[in-house]
C-alpha cells in the first residue's frame, strides 16, 4: 500500500510538472 501510494504521488507530480512545461501555446497541441 505505501509502495502503492509513493507511486501514485511519483506520478502526480510528474503530470503536474508536464502541465506546467506546457502552460504556452504549445499547451494546445499537447491536448490535442
Amino acid at each position: 500500500m505505501k509502495f502503492k501510494d509513493s507511486c501514485f504521488l511519483e506520478e502526480f507530480i510528474y503530470l503536474a510538472i508536464i502541465n506546467k512545461q506546457t502552460e504556452s501555446p504549445l499547451r494546445s497541441d499537447h491536448l490535442d
